[in-house]
């Protein structure tokens, strides 16, 4: 690879990572403890405090007031910074976390080499194509109308025996991945909403990608 293109797929991951601060979200963060209220000399009881909240399921006063906007993608890597002007804002003024920012940069460059080897390649660009088609043929499998059984408490479901067994609609094939949510979504309607099972719809999307393969071998093999 040239020393040009090196350079211009940095720049282009620079520019991503970058470009990513407009992804916005909440975190905890530690640097706020003493604006929140928490002493910084009583960290390591406050430390307890969240550890102890954390196994009975609790949220801890302390940590409740340690939410700040945060930016950045896949991982936060700007956190508002309480003791600036514009609380709520984020800005370069704002706490840089570098491990995430180095993280999501290196992030980005495997990306860009990942993009410019399935350019380069044909056998990495047909791979990439049959993962895709995969995808989006297990998407539609969803429409392959099937029924199943969950456990559920919800309430007019079970009666007075809770939880108990409800049969639902689900969807996918061969493997069904997608359940009915009793709880949020229209019952009796499938959508994106509803419950989504990782492990079957992996299993689809290996199924159809197997498929995929076998045939474009043997056309190949034809051709």
């Amino acid at each position: 690879m040239k020393r040009n293109t090196i350079i211009k797929l940095l720049i282009i991951s620079i520019l991503l990572t970058a470009l990513t601060s407009a992804f916005y979200g909440t975190q905890h963060d530690r640097k706020s403890f003493k604006l929140a209220g928490c002493s910084e000399l009583d960290y390591k009881s406050q430390v307890r405090a969240v550890i102890g909240a954390i196994k009975t399921k609790k949220q801890s006063p302390c940590e409740a007031r340690l939410l700040v906007k945060t930016a950045g993608f896949p991982l936060p890597f700007l956190y508002d910074d309480l003791t600036t002007k514009g609380v709520g804002d984020i800005t370069l003024k704002d706490n840089i976390y570098f491990k995430p920012l180095l993280i999501n940069f290196t992030f980005f460059t495997i990306l860009t080499l990942v993009v410019y080897g399935i350019k380069k390649s044909t056998f990495l660009s047909t791979v990439v194509f049959l993962i895709l088609l995969s995808f989006l043929i297990t998407l539609a499998s969803s429409f392959y109308p099937s029924k199943d059984t969950v456990v559920t408490s919800g309430e007019g479901y079970c009666g007075e025996s809770s939880p108990c067994r409800v049969e639902v609609i689900t969807g996918g094939f061969p493997f069904q991945y997608l359940y009915d949510n009793l709880g949020t979504s229209v019952v009796g309607v499938l959508s994106f909403q509803d419950n989504i099972r990782s492990k079957p719809f992996f299993y689809d999307m290996l199924f159809y990608f197997v498929i995929l393969l076998v045939f474009s071998r043997i056309k190949s093999k034809k051709a």
